[in-house]
């Protein structure tokens, strides 16, 4: 594996169960951030192996480049400013896993990253 792209988890404001509600959803993100920053500290000159996250070096081989990917989550109705909002009615009933209806909101999200992204021509036709 050459390349990581790491998205955040959908909107978990309607969970209905104890499966990681809200703020673990949102809180999640900071967790991508913390891996990619890692990476980015220990390839600078000087830089070092970060004791929580381990060695992450791409150019030795021991990790895969590791980056942003599509970023899912939205604060529930308050939609984003691409449009991208959660509503109830994209969700199964346990209010976490999304339905057929939010699966394709999802699926669109990844595919637009994809054929958009600069780090990506692979991915295009």
């Amino acid at each position: 594996m050459q390349q990581v792209f790491l998205s955040t988890r959908i909107y978990a404001g309607y969970a209905s169960n104890g499966l990681n509600p809200e703020p673990y959803a949102y809180e999640y993100g900071f967790s991508a951030q913390r891996l990619i920053e890692a990476q980015v500290l220990q390839e600078r000159p000087g830089g070092t192996i970060d004791p929580i996250t381990g060695d992450m070096s791409y150019t030795s081989g021991t990790a895969a480049w590791t980056a942003w990917g599509t970023y899912l989550w939205a604060d529930g109705t308050i939609a984003r400013s691409d449009g991208t909002a959660w509503f109830s009615s994209d969700f199964q009933s346990d209010g976490t896993h999304p339905n057929a209806q939010g699966t394709t909101k999802v699926v669109n999200l990844l595919m637009g990253f994809y054929k958009t992204s600069a780090y990506t021509p692979w991915f295009r036709p």
